[in-house]
């Protein structure tokens, strides 16, 4: 599945994966090759500018707060 919720469920990943990838852009890159709408998603959420970034996962946490829990 490549969905928001086979992601949440997916163990949390150690910082060496990250660096191991060759830091976050290239993680999110590697992941379009198995998941390719979340690896996007991720790619476009890394390469957005610092406040915008912030302002949509606040939204996202939001949201995912009030329909999961």
């Amino acid at each position: 599945m490549d969905d928001i919720t086979t992601y949440l469920a997916d163990p949390v990943l150690h910082t060496n994966v990250i660096k191991d990838a060759g830091g976050y852009m290239m993680y999110w890159h590697q992941a379009t090759l198995h998941r390719p709408r979340l690896g996007k998603m991720g790619s476009d959420f890394c390469s957005a500018p610092g406040d915008y970034a912030a302002a949509a996962f606040r939204t996202f946490r939001i949201l995912i707060n009030a329909f999961c829990c």
